[in-house]
C-alpha cells in the first residue's frame, strides 16, 4: 500500500488461491444475484456490523455495489473480492481501505 496525493492506493492481484478449497477473486457483475442472497440470507446477523444494510433491497443494489467497487479497484483505491469455497460463494474479502479523506 502507498499513500499518493493524501489517499491510500492499494496494488492488488484479482484472484488468490488461499487453498485447495478457498479462492479469493475480483467481484463480478454476474456475482450480484448470489451477492445479494448470500446478504439477504443473512440479513438479521449481518446488521450489527453493516449499518448500510437496509438499502440493500434487491439484487440491483448488489450489482451497484459490485459496479462502485470495480471503479474503486481501478482507480487503485480498495479491493472487495468475493470469497469461494468449493466453488460456492461464502462471503466478501474488504481491503479496509477508506477512500474516505
Amino acid at each position: 500500500m502507498f499513500v499518493s496525493g493524501g489517499r491510500k492506493r492499494l496494488k492488488i492481484m484479482t484472484k488468490m488461491q488461499v487453498n485447495k478449497d478457498i479462492t479469493i477473486r475480483m467481484l463480478e457483475t454476474d456475482d450480484a444475484p448470489e451477492v445479494f442472497k448470500l446478504v439477504d440470507d443473512n440479513r438479521a446477523y449481518l446488521r450489527q456490523w453493516l449499518p448500510w444494510l437496509d438499502t440493500v433491497i434487491d439484487a440491483k443494489d448488489s450489482e451497484n455495489f459490485i459496479q462502485k467497487n470495480s471503479q474503486q479497484y481501478a482507480d487503485k483505491l480498495g479491493f472487495n473480492g468475493v470469497i469461494v469455497f468449493k466453488n460456492r460463494l461464502v462471503g466478501i474479502a474488504d481491503s479496509g481501505v477508506s477512500t474516505h479523506a
